[in-house]
């Protein structure tokens, strides 16, 4: 494989971004980890390689579950909430409103 440095400088450009997107951050990376195959001591590029590599994995972006996002946190709070109340009621602590 071979690897031009107008290649390597774009993806090192890629890895510094902060608004990757996944497509993007998984082809970047493999990009790198070809690289490091690729790459045999006394290369210049490996340091910046495993410098892009680290970047990269900082940069990461963050996938949230659907109960780390605002809804998903008041939804499993009412529920907790709803399901105390319900332990409650059937223990006899507390009592249905009358009205």
């Amino acid at each position: 494989m071979k690897i031009t440095t107008d290649e390597l400088e774009r993806y090192i450009a890629i890895a510094n971004r902060a608004d990757l997107s996944k497509e993007e951050y998984q082809e970047t990376k493999a990009f790198f980890l070809k690289c490091q195959t690729v790459f045999s001591p006394p290369n210049t590029y490996i340091p910046r390689v495993s410098a892009a590599l680290q970047a990269l994995e900082h940069h990461q972006p963050e996938n949230f579950q659907w109960y780390q996002k605002p809804l998903g946190l008041v939804v499993i709070a009412a529920s907790g909430g709803v399901l105390t109340y319900a332990v409650l009621l059937a223990l006899g602590w507390v009592t249905l409103p009358q009205g």
